[in-house]
């Protein structure tokens, strides 16, 4: 989904100047994560982490006596069965944030308009183009209808596409709401110009994207504490039979500090990178076939 939207959003880019000056941080921003994740994908492929993992968890079943193991393997069990029921919440939550929450410009406008904050209106259609977030709306909700099954939809939705017909008919309708000039944004945010049909579908389909959200994350949240509960068991057995020299806490959202021998770093059999970063590697990367890497 992610790529979807950066392909529309670069294809607009490169065929507008000003476009680019208005989405080339968005698009940046956008493209970093959607980088990390290939790359995180791809080391977890190379590295065998997964097999890592097994082969961890195997370990410590061998090695736990058998009332530890019983209850160790009940504790794993527990992961498996809870990660196997809300696959397909999971799937459906990650479709609809990534593409439509966080793909959808417009949600945030209503967000901005909502704040009545003006200074916050003027921001928002700086850095705006209505034509450009509605090919990327056509692009991602397409997609979303093609992945997820129409019973596993929010209603609403369902609703909207019958009522007109197609995904590209809906987004045509909603892009003609007077929320899509920055004016007449402003004058509905303060209650000085009156609804008409295209502005309360809009605002019809941005609360049927939170609803949809929120049913999403309560239906998961009955999975998190059975899944930590299990987990605090089997990290315990690790501790009590491999001991902390390979173990490390979970980070996130901590402050670190990284101490310690800066060294290169070999992925693979025959490939190493440096660790410093030098121009003539840098030129190395030129392609005049990608825009990302042409030097002018």
């Amino acid at each position: 989904m992610r790529g979807i939207r950066q392909e529309v959003m670069l294809k607009e880019m490169q065929a507008d100047p000003k476009v680019n000056i208005q989405y080339a941080a968005k698009y940046a921003y956008s493209q970093n994560g959607y980088k990390r994740a290939i790359g995180a994908n791809w080391g977890i492929e190379v590295r065998d982490l997964a097999g890592a993992k097994r082969q961890q968890m195997e370990s410590l079943l061998q090695e736990a006596n058998a009332k530890d193991k019983a209850i160790y393997e009940q504790a794993l069990q527990q992961i498996r069965s809870a990660i196997h029921e809300r696959a397909s919440l999971r799937r459906r939550q990650w479709y609809l944030n990534e593409g439509l929450a966080t793909s959808l410009e417009f949600i945030t406008l209503i967000s901005v308009m909502n704040s009545s904050n003006q200074e916050g209106l003027k921001d928002f259609f700086k850095d705006y183009n209505a034509e450009v977030d509605k090919k990327v709306s056509k692009a991602v909700l397409t997609e979303y209808v093609k992945q997820i099954k129409e019973d596993e939809r929010p209603a609403e939705l369902n609703k909207l596409l019958a009522d007109f017909g197609s995904v590209d008919a809906l987004v045509d309708m909603l892009f003609t709401s007077r929320m899509m000039k920055q004016e007449s944004a402003a004058q509905l945010a303060k209650g000085t110009l009156t609804m008409n049909q295209a502005d309360s579908t809009l605002l019809r389909f941005v609360k049927m994207l939170a609803e949809e959200g929120y049913a999403l994350r309560q239906a998961l949240s009955k999975y998190d504490n059975p899944i930590e509960l299990a987990r605090r068991t089997y990290v315990g057995g690790l501790l009590k039979y491999k001991g902390t020299e390979n173990l490390w806490p979970d980070a996130n959202s901590t402050l670190r500090f990284t101490y310690g021998q800066v060294q290169g770093y070999k992925p693979r059999d025959g490939v190493s990178y440096d660790f410093r970063t030098t121009l003539e590697g840098v030129m190395q990367k030129a392609d005049s076939t990608s825009w990302e890497f042409a030097v002018p």
